[in-house]
């Protein structure tokens, strides 16, 4: 089961305008706010964090701290299974 998505954006003002909007016509809500980042949540489902990408970062084609998808999390209520 998905537990949260974090993502990485070029513009932390325009990503909130954007992803708040269209997120709370599927009751979405602001959970959370800190000076570099966001959390839109419903409650029950995945939230999505959104991470203003430091500047260190920006210009790399590639790097997990660049803009795009830093990691999704997943949950279980079983816990994990035996890898043997």
């Amino acid at each position: 089961m998905l537990h949260h998505l974090e993502i990485y954006v070029s513009n932390l003002d325009a990503s909130h305008a954007f992803w708040a909007n269209i997120l709370a016509k599927i009751g979405y809500e602001e959970t959370g706010r800190w000076g570099d980042g966001f959390t839109l949540s419903d409650g029950e489902d995945a939230y999505l964090t959104f991470v203003q990408v430091s500047e260190a970062y920006k210009s790399h084609l590639y790097h997990r701290c660049g803009v795009g998808l830093n990691h999704l999390a997943s949950k279980s209520k079983a816990g994990m299974p035996s890898l043997r």
